[in-house]
């Protein structure tokens, strides 16, 4: 037995050597490292760990600055004083360095804002870091701007264009904020549409006679026509395409002017019914503006002959959907005609017949 732990003893020791400042550890499958060894390993990591960090803070940042100076570029963008034109007006896209998503929402009411509602644009970019897409980052909420859009769109390059809205007085100018990734083709277009469509000149809006000579993958949108292609329909009576309805993703909203047909073209239902329950209260609190200024031109004995068609239209504002609004515009027509024809206009209509 003595001989045998002997010798036993004598084998384990021929399997340790000399390494350095170390030895092999007796088991073939383990092995004791150096203090510096160990030590450099853990600050190694710990270099990684803080470079890795330091890294996506970095880049975070990065996007951040950029976020937030897109958040401003687009607020100054949206500004009354930028959109505040009498026609189809196209601004300057939104250019972003990679792909990036923007949210948008709307609110018919809001603590902030009771009266005007609010919407909120978010944006947020693809990341191979953590997630594919960040969450949605440096919103901006406008409070007196009306933005037509889809909820969810990805792009690198936005195309914006604007379009007053009257109703009688003006109201507001539209928005309508349309991604280059998604492509439209209009069928058949009054020419009225054709006109503005080439004056804006956007890549991704192209016009057509037929439906077979649209580019590919683009959404077909189909003027007073019938087509087992028609993604977009546009149904009107007659040849006065200014009012009538629109079918999209399945929902049918009503329209009942030339910028409303573009807000309900580029937009989500829920976007577009949103904008505009948020004009009508607008129309609601400008009718009653006016109506103080047709008994100051009283008072200056030059009556107006408006009054009752402004009464009309502030109580149709309240509450109101675009099935409501066809009615409103015709009184809208009636008091331009009115307003036009006194010797006391009391605002600026967008034309007199």
């Amino acid at each position: 037995m003595f001989l045998l732990r002997k010798k036993k003893s004598k084998k384990a020791a021929r399997a340790c050597t000399l390494r350095g400042n170390g030895y092999w550890l007796k088991s073939k499958r383990s092995f004791d490292l150096p203090f510096s060894w160990i030590f450099a390993i853990i600050a190694g990591a710990f270099i990684i760990l803080i470079s890795i960090y330091v890294t996506t803070k970095f880049i975070n940042t990065g996007k951040q600055y950029d976020y937030a100076t897109t958040a401003k570029s687009i607020a100054n963008l949206l500004d009354s004083s930028v959109n505040g034109l009498a026609a189809t007006s196209a601004i300057p896209p939104i250019q972003f360095k990679k792909e990036t998503r923007i949210y948008l929402d709307c609110e018919t009411s809001t603590y902030q804002s009771p009266v005007f509602g609010r919407q909120t644009l978010g944006f947020s970019e693809e990341s191979g870091l953590v997630t594919k897409w960040s969450a949605p980052e440096n919103n901006i909420s406008r409070y007196n701007q009306y933005v037509f859009a889809e909820e969810m769109m990805q792009s690198k390059k936005y195309f914006i264009f604007s379009k007053p809205f009257y109703t009688g007085y003006k109201v507001a100018d539209l928005v309508y904020l349309v991604p280059e990734t998604t492509k439209y083709c209009l069928i058949k277009a009054p020419e009225d549409i054709e006109y503005d469509i080439n004056a804006l000149s956007f890549s991704n809006i192209n016009l057509s006679a037929t439906i077979s000579t649209c580019p590919k993958n683009s959404l077909a949108v189909c003027f007073n026509f019938n087509d087992a292609k028609c993604t977009i329909k546009i149904d009107y009576a007659g040849e006065d395409y200014k009012s009538g309805t629109i079918t999209k993703n399945g929902k049918t909203v009503e329209y009942s002017s030339p910028s409303l047909l573009y807000a309900a073209i580029f937009s989500s239902s829920n976007i577009y019914n949103c904008n505009i329950a948020r004009l009508g209260n607008k129309i609601h609190i400008l009718g009653e503006v006016y109506k103080d200024k047709v008994n100051l031109v009283k008072m200056k004995e030059c009556g107006s002959l408006i009054e009752p068609y402004l009464d009309s239209i502030i109580s149709k504002s309240n509450n109101l959907t675009s099935s409501k609004l066809g009615n409103l515009l015709e009184e809208a027509n009636l008091m331009d005609k009115k307003n036009c024809d006194s010797n006391c206009p009391i605002y600026n209509p967008e034309r007199c017949y």
